[in-house]
């Protein structure tokens, strides 16, 4: 159960990631993302609106990433770098 929750936590910092990279890039190549992969451009585009949704939950979880119920499951350490990355792309995401 707790792989499941902190993939799913690690997948919403990624999809941040990629619309991040989108936005300043116009797309993200999943090639970069994995060398195994053949090259494959992507691009999301996401409102003004949904970055700001996106923003907002990962300051919010970068302030306090102990008061989740993944917390229980996920060691502190690996919670706190989590939070980490969350706030290094939210600050950038505008």
């Amino acid at each position: 159960m707790a792989l499941i929750l902190d993939i799913a936590c690690s997948s919403l910092i990624d999809l941040s990631a990629i619309v991040l990279e989108s936005q300043k890039s116009g797309y993200v190549d999943l090639h970069d993302l994995d060398k195994d992969r053949q090259p494959c451009k992507i691009y999301i585009d996401a409102s003004e609106e949904k970055r700001n949704l996106l923003r907002d939950e990962l300051y919010k979880f970068s302030r306090n990433p102990l008061a989740y119920e993944l917390a229980e499951l996920v060691p502190a350490d690996d919670m706190r770098e989590l939070a980490e990355k969350a706030k290094m792309i939210a600050d950038e995401l505008v």
